[in-house]
């Protein structure tokens, strides 16, 4: 590590690079959670160490000061600018005390439709309903998409207190092999649920939830903002609160008329609870397969002045404001995330 750190400084030299790059980072949740298959969970103690190297390493700075990301008030520390995804009520509650604590400013892309409401997010209820113990289906099959799935018996599963396999609770969609049929189902379900419009989408956990006998509800630990807890998070300036649709869609899957609803009804309702002006959108999911041209069409129409994507890249040069990539970040120690931080700043 030492070798290739020293190797790319010397090309940053040979090269003329004078100035180091500014990153985006794109965290998700700041909680400690029994399931995290998405890997979306960062613990408040690893959150904190990664603020405290971020101020190591480089200089945090408001999104809205991305195009200068190369400069910096010292003119030698890349900037790091950090964002949130979907808008869990977590970011409030753990996140933006740490925040406030190392000065740290952030932007929080909010899924407005889901603000205040009592439902979670699909990857979520699909935890509790398949990968929980409360699921015990009623009929042995259910049509989803067009494709059947079976349910499980316990003695088929070969479950043994409550562990689902592959490191137990610990498995998550990154894991190479499925262990258990309550895995493969996970994976097969959210894969299929992912492109479908919310109605759909809504309908399909309607009649997953009917099959394996689980009541509707949104639990505490998986809720997103109330508006008053919106307004809250964005006390003070610290916190900047950005647009991520209205019901987190695949907007590549949309129409254009749908893509442009969900684009700009999000910024009305989130401009309608905070009062003032959203200026940032971020793309859900956010890969490349996740936008198209016709989705940045819609985002610069709406009024977004910028937009992040869920594809890696730093800010160098002269980026597309409309496409400024990101980094995730995973529930890594400090020592992991410094190393991780230093490669991609290529210090």
């Amino acid at each position: 590590m030492v070798v290739r750190r020293a190797i790319r400084s010397v090309m940053r030299r040979a090269c003329g690079w004078g100035r180091p790059r500014g990153v985006v980072l794109l965290y998700h949740r700041v909680a400690e959670i029994e399931r995290d298959p998405q890997l979306l969970s960062v613990s408040p103690r690893h959150f904190q160490e990664h603020l405290e190297v971020m101020r190591r390493v480089g200089e945090p700075a408001e999104l809205r000061h991305w195009d200068g990301a190369q400069e910096g008030r010292t003119g030698r520390r890349a900037r790091i600018f950090v964002t949130f995804d979907d808008g869990y009520a977590d970011n409030l509650v753990h996140a933006r005390p740490l925040l406030e604590q190392h000065e740290t400013p952030a932007t929080v892309f909010v899924t407005s439709g889901f603000v205040g409401g009592q439902r979670e997010f699909y990857w979520d209820e699909l935890e509790r309903v398949v990968l929980s113990n409360e699921g015990c289906a009623t009929r042995p099959e259910v049509t989803i998409g067009g494709e059947k799935f079976l349910w499980w018996g316990e003695e088929a599963e070969g479950r043994t207190n409550g562990s689902i396999g592959c490191g137990g609770d610990r498995w998550n969609v990154l894991c190479e092999a499925d262990r258990s049929p309550r895995q493969r189902l996970y994976r097969r379900l959210c894969h299929l649920l992912r492109p479908l419009p919310d109605a759909a989408r809504a309908s399909a956990m309607a009649v997953l939830r009917c099959w394996a006998g689980v009541q509707a509800r949104a639990r505490p630990t998986h809720a997103v903002m109330t508006a008053e807890e919106l307004l809250a998070l964005g006390e003070g300036g610290l916190i900047e609160v950005g647009a991520h649709t209205v019901t987190h869609p695949m907007l590549s899957a949309l129409t254009r008329e749908e893509q442009e609803a969900e684009v700009g009804c999000s910024r009305a309702g989130l401009e309608a609870v905070m009062g003032r002006p959203v200026r940032a959108f971020s793309y859900p999911y956010g890969s490349r397969v996740d936008f198209d041209q016709g989705t940045i069409e819609a985002v610069r129409a709406a009024g977004f002045e910028y937009a992040c994507a869920n594809v890696e890249g730093t800010l160098e040069g002269e980026p597309d404001p409309y496409r400024l990539p990101r980094f995730l970040v995973r529930d890594w120690g400090g020592d992991e995330f410094e190393r991780r931080l230093q490669e991609w700043l290529g210090v």
